[in-house]
């Protein structure tokens, strides 16, 4: 089953440039938003089985380019971002994400 792995920056970075469909979240340890939104709304939805074409990263530490809210969400196609979000979607708004960009689940 698909999960979401808690990575750097950098490593993020590489799988991005060589998995074709890479969601990544920034997200903040103390961030009260990102204690909800993970559990609540995130992790439901990345634990299906029906998403396993997508790869789930969360980078818990300060981007490089600077965010001013969290959480951040990321939607990369073949290592090009195609959307994000800030703050805190509901899951609905999420999955009609994912199937915008990766096609709907099996």
């Amino acid at each position: 089953k698909p999960s979401m792995v808690i990575d750097s920056e950098e490593n993020v970075r590489i799988r991005v440039l060589s998995q074709p469909n890479v969601v990544v979240l920034n997200s903040k340890v103390d961030c009260p938003v990102c204690e909800y939104y993970i559990p609540e709304v995130l992790s439901p939805i990345f634990e299906k089985k029906c998403y396993d074409n997508i790869e789930f990263y969360n980078i818990e530490s300060d981007l490089l380019f600077p965010v001013d809210v969290r959480p951040r969400l990321f939607f990369f196609k073949d290592g090009v971002v195609q959307s994000f979000s800030t703050g805190s979607l509901p899951q609905y708004e999420v999955i009609n994400l994912l199937e915008r960009y990766y096609g709907k689940p099996i």
